[in-house]
Formats: C-alpha cells, sequence, structure tokens
C-alpha cells in the first residue's frame, strides 16, 4: 500500500530548482571594498561578533527560501497521504473506479430482484458514505465497458449509477479494470481502488488464459458479489444443430439436476412443436424436433431463474434456395449427389461454358470442368462479391488453368501433379471440428486411387493418408473458395458409392456459403458494403458507428430477429446472448488468485467496507508555504536593517 501518493507525479521534475537559492548565494561574490581607516583596535570585537551574526541570518534565510520553493513544488504535484490528521488540516479524499456490471448474467433473479439492482444499491450504499472531496469514476463491467463519467463528485456518480440499465451483453469485467486502471494512471491518483460489482460468474473475465497485467495506478481491487452468491437454476444452450437433409434439430444442452424443463418450438408467433426434457443426474439432456427451415423461429424453454437467455434465435437464411452452377462437361456423380440433396434447398443448374451474367448469379459455383480457360475473372468476381467456388479438379484437367486459377486466390497455393502411389490412399478428418457428426469411422471404406498434389497446408479439412490435403478452405474477398484434391470420378475415388459423400459434400457446400452463418451474438458488429440498414428487434433504427477506416458498423446489443436491408433486399438475423452468459456457476477464490496476478485484491460478500481513504495536504503545505514566506520577509528586513548599522561601537 502506497503511504504518499500524487495527483500530478511530473510536477516532482522541478524539485531540484529547491536548490536555486543555495546555487546563487554559492555564484554570488561581494568584494571588501577599501576604505581608508585609522585604527580598529577599538572595533575588533564588535566587527567579529556582528560578522557572525550576519552570516548565521543568511545561512537562515537561505534554509527558508529552498523550503518555500520544495512546498511550492509539493503543492504542483498535489501529494496525499494515508493517514489519521485532523479535517481541518487535511481534508479526506477517496479517488475511487466504480464498475457495474450490467452483462446479461446480472438479468439472474434472486429474491424480489435481479442481481443489477441488488449491485446498484450496493454502490449507491457506498456512494453516501463518501465525502464531497472524494473522486469517483463509473464505467459498466458489459461488453464495450462504456464510461458513464470520469473522477466526478459522489452526486454525478450516483446519477450515472442510477441510470444504469440491463443490458444482453457478455461480461467483460478484464477490459472495465484496463479502462479503470487506465483513468486513474492518467489522473496521477497512484494507490486508488477499484470496485467491482458483480455476480462474479466462471466467465465474467473472460477466458482468463493469461492473468491481469500489473495495473499502472497500483489500484486495490475490491470485488463485491452481488447477491447472495448461489449459483442459480438455469438452461444452457449448449450445442444447438440443424440438419438441413433431415429437416430436424438436435438441441444439447445443460439445466440444475432433476429440473424438468419444456421446450417449445415457435414458428412466425405459434408453437410449432412441445416437448418435455427430464436432465440426467449430471444436468444433461438431449432432444431433438423437426422443422423446415424456414420462418422467423426460436426455441423456448420454461422459466428459470435467468429469463433473459430462455430464448434461442434461429437464423432464417438456414435452409433456402441455394443456387448451384455446376461447370462440367457431364453431370456424372456430382449432378446425381446435388439431386439427392435437393431437400436441402440446392438448385442445380449444369453448363460447361457459363456466361459471365451466370456465374454472377450463383450463390455457389463447382468447377469440375477438364478446361476452364476464359472464365477465370469471373469466378474470382463471384467469389470477391460473396459467391462460394468448390474446385474440384478431374482426372484430365488442364493443371495450367487450375494454378492460373488458384494462384489468384492464393499465392502458394498451386497443383504440383498426380500422386503415384501403388496402394489405395485412406481418406482422414484434419479439422475435427468443421464436420458435424462426421468421424473417422465413417471413412474408414473410403479409397483414394488418385489425388492432386499440392504444398503441405496445416488447415486441410480433409486428408489422404494423414499426410497430404485432400480438402483445403481458403477465404477471398467477401466468400470462400475450396478445393476438393480427390475428384469425384471412380478413377480417382469410390467416394460416390459410400454414404458419407452426401454428407461430406454438404457439409464443405455449407461452409463455402455466407447463408451458412449460424447467426450473431450479441456485442458484435454488423458490417459490409452492401449492408445499407438495420432494425433492432424492438422496432428501432439502429445508427451504424464509423471505424478507424471509415466503415459503418452496426453494432447487436439486443438479443432478437434483427430485419436489414443487405443489396437492397430484405434479410433477417437471429442474434443469440453469448452462450457463457448461462452458466451461473461461482468463480473460486484459487481462480480469482489466478486472474488477478500480481494485483492486488480482495473479495467482500458487501461495500460495507470502506475502501482507504486518502487526505489531502494541500492545506498543510499552504499554511507552510505562508509561514516560511513571513519568515522570509523578517529575515530579510532585519538582515538589511543590520546591514545600515555603521562599525562603531
Amino acid at each position: 500500500m502506497n503511504f504518499i501518493s500524487f495527483q500530478n507525479p511530473a510536477a516532482l521534475f522541478f524539485l531540484p530548482l529547491a536548490a536555486l537559492p543555495l546555487v546563487i548565494h554559492l555564484l554570488r561574490h561581494n568584494k571588501a571594498r577599501v576604505v581608508p581607516f585609522p585604527s580598529i583596535i577599538l572595533l575588533r570585537s564588535t566587527h567579529t561578533k556582528t560578522w557572525k551574526r550576519s552570516r548565521l541570518q543568511e545561512w537562515l534565510l537561505l534554509l527558508v527560501r529552498t523550503l518555500i520553493l520544495l512546498l511550492l513544488v509539493l503543492l504542483m504535484a498535489g501529494p496525499s497521504v494515508k493517514a489519521s490528521l485532523p479535517s481541518w488540516m487535511a481534508p479526506r479524499e477517496t479517488t475511487l473506479a466504480l464498475v457495474i456490471d450490467n452483462s446479461a448474467s446480472m438479468s439472474t433473479i434472486e429474491g424480489d430482484s435481479s442481481l443489477l439492482p441488488q449491485a446498484r444499491s450496493s454502490a449507491l450504499k457506498l456512494i453516501k458514505s463518501l465525502s464531497p472531496d472524494s473522486r469517483v469514476a463509473v464505467l459498466c463491467g458489459s461488453q464495450g465497458n462504456k464510461i458513464l463519467c470520469g473522477l466526478a463528485d459522489p452526486a454525478e456518480a450516483a446519477r450515472q449509477i442510477r441510470s444504469i440499465e440491463q443490458t444482453d451483453l457478455g461480461t467483460d469485467l478484464a477490459g472495465a479494470v484496463l479502462k479503470a486502471d487506465a483513468l486513474l494512471a492518467n489522473a496521477g491518483r497512484t494507490g486508488a481502488s477499484i470496485m467491482i460489482f458483480s455476480d462474479l460468474r466462471k466467465n465474467c473475465f473472460g477466458d482468463a488464459v493469461s492473468p491481469l497485467p500489473a495495473l499502472k495506478s497500483t489500484a486495490h481491487l475490491n470485488l463485491v458479489q452481488a447477491g447472495k452468491g448461489g449459483a442459480g437454476k438455469n438452461l444452457e444452450w449448449r450445442n444447438v444443430k440443424f440438419y438441413s437433409l433431415k429437416k430436424r434439430l438436435i438441441i444439447q444442452g445443460k439445466t440444475a439436476p432433476g429440473l424438468e424443463q419444456s421446450l417449445s418450438l415457435v414458428k412466425d408467433g405459434r408453437v410449432a412443436f412441445q416437448s418435455k426434457i427430464k436432465p440426467d443426474s449430471g444436468g444433461y439432456f438431449s432432444g431433438g424436433m423437426g422443422w423446415d427451415g424456414q420462418g422467423q423461429t426460436f426455441m423456448e424453454c420454461s422459466r428459470d431463474d435467468m429469463p433473459l437467455d430462455d430464448r434461442y434465435y434461429f437464423p432464417q437464411n438456414t435452409a433456402g434456395n441455394t443456387m448451384v452452377l455446376l461447370i462440367s462437361e457431364a453431370g456424372g456423380i456430382l449432378q446425381q449427389a446435388f439431386k439427392a440433396l435437393s431437400g436441402a434447398g440446392y438448385q442445380l443448374k449444369i453448363e460447361s461454358h457459363p456466361t459471365p451474367e451466370a456465374i454472377a448469379a450463383s450463390d455457389l459455383i463447382i468447377v469440375a470442368g477438364g478446361a476452364i480457360a476464359g472464365i477465370k475473372s469471373d469466378l474470382l468476381e463471384a467469389v470477391k462479391n460473396g459467391a462460394g467456388l468448390l474446385i474440384i479438379p478431374p482426372e484430365r484437367a488442364v493443371v495450367n488453368d487450375y494454378n492460373s486459377l488458384l494462384s489468384n486466390i492464393s499465392p502458394d497455393l498451386r497443383i504440383t501433379g498426380m500422386s503415384e502411389d501403388s496402394l489405395p490412399g485412406a481418406l482422414d478428418l484434419g479439422t475435427k471440428e468443421y464436420f458435424q457428426d462426421i468421424s473417422s469411422r465413417d471413412l474408414r471404406h473410403i479409397s483414394i486411387y488418385k489425388y492432386w498434389r499440392v504444398p503441405a497446408r496445416p488447415s486441410a479439412l480433409l486428408t489422404i493418408g494423414r499426410k497430404f490435403p485432400g480438402l483445403v478452405m481458403i477465404d477471398h474477398g467477401s466468400g470462400k473458395a475450396g478445393i476438393w484434391l480427390f475428384g469425384t470420378e471412380p478413377g480417382m475415388t469410390d467416394i460416390g458409392f459410400h454414404p458419407a459423400f452426401l454428407a461430406l459434400l454438404n457439409q464443405a457446400c455449407e461452409g463455402l456459403l455466407k447463408s451458412a452463418d449460424p447467426g450473431y451474438l450479441t456485442g458484435q458488429f454488423l458490417s459490409g458494403a452492401d449492408i445499407s440498414d438495420l432494425t433492432a428487434p424492438d422496432g428501432k433504427k439502429i445508427s451504424g458507428l464509423p471505424d478507424s477506416r471509415g466503415k459503418i458498423k452496426w453494432p447487436l446489443e439486443k438479443a432478437g430477429f434483427y430485419s436489414t436491408l443487405k443489396n437492397k433486399s430484405g434479410q433477417t438475423l437471429a442474434v443469440n446472448i453469448p452462450p457463457e452468459e448461462s452458466d451461473l456457476a461461482l468463480l473460486e477464490d484459487d481462480e480469482l488468485a489466478g486472474i488477478m496476478g500480481k494485483n492486488k485484491w480482495s473479495r467482500q460478500i458487501s461495500s460495507e467496507k470502506r475502501p482507504a481513504s486518502q487526505r489531502g495536504l494541500n492545506n498543510i503545505f499552504l499554511f507552510l508555504t505562508g509561514l516560511f514566506l513571513m519568515l522570509e520577509l523578517v529575515l530579510r528586513s532585519k538582515l538589511k536593517i543590520f546591514l545600515k548599522k555603521p562599525l562603531t561601537t
């Protein structure tokens, strides 16, 4: 704990000025005047006595002037001390930064109210106990960490605390602490306190991969628990998947053990399906229900301790019509596959030499022809504008044509030749999280006879022989491109005769489509040159915010369905609360210790324990400065009177 601190530490650089009187004294040389005089025998004792008295007064004057300059520099620095002093001498000053958590998890009901009003009440109780000379900053603990006021008087801080409203945003206490630290450090308030009023749930400081850095303000962190601190009974949407081929939803989640829940699928304002679920002893459950993927649809559970996350909103574009252009001399296995996938919304068109208009009108373009010269620029333009591109070079592909296309998508990606393996290769998953419900066991009977070689890439989604890339995805402009390196023809592979082929092809295509976006989370921003308008779930228009590059971003702060104009056509967006907000488990002290790092902190049940106050020393230093100025005046006048006296007896 710092015993003394300064509001303006930079002023201490002027401390060397206190030595100025000494420097002037040493540089001043008064040569004695030669005056004709008869005899000094009678004056010798008087001269010695007066000379000693003169030197003493000069050194006292030097000391007083040095102290005056020293006190003036310290007054500029604004000193304060943590000590018990009379209020008339040093008024009590408390410097605080209050972080009020208003994230979605603070909507948890405990008793007669949610946790946010309880946190506000605790903060206001603390504000009432502060003196008018105190300075308080107020920040929000939700994403964005809005600063409601800087270091203001307690009355203004109380007004801002009362204005804090519940949000649907995620928690970001780490960001709030760093912002508060910057406020205190920039104001020169070292050794102050940061009070955090939060539910202190598991994810309130984010992933907490690394501890908080050492605070520049050396502030003490006081964590005040909102509510009684018990884990609430709340349903968590852990994993919700829609299978477009099966027209079925699979829901996996967690709730309080033994707590039965009712799940309802609400489509366009009407309950389309309802199911009862009963979790196991650990609180986990899973269930399924049919859905066609159309309409404004959300899943809703029965009321629990956190009503704000009771709904899970589904993107409306999950199963829309997707215009697929297959560029090939013959449809073959790919044509049969997309015919089987028509239930997932694919509408296939086959052309060997497509026009630029046909390419531009497609959502997904599959290049599987032998020669593709003449359409490279049209393909690149389509991908740049947001279309998906899947490149499947056939066995008789013109490699130069394909390499010319690939070089414009990724400079380090090129076909080096055909494989020469004597035995068939095995297909395996590269990134296991990409493909839903497909395991390596589902691919174990697929044989790869020939495949195109490209430089090794660690991000391959499918691999051949667990070594060579089989499927690679690349972002390009507003769209995505993928290269499928083992073809679909019987001469290259037998994948077309295995049930896993349809699932692999469908999910690879979904990954290339922008419409495959699973939705947004509150706290994210919507951006894009083709977006011109955004309306929130409550019907209010949202104003766009320019970023550092001048591009407009729209904040998504409420959960629900948003409507937007995209390319002058209407589109509905689904926005959900961050899933980690639904986990109401509390942080343990050892976990908090790891997050806090080397910073000083304490965990409190209430805000009754006031943070340490600073006593400003300005009054004391002003008094001493005035006193020494008067003393300097007296000494200077006495010295002048003394010097005017004749040296006679």
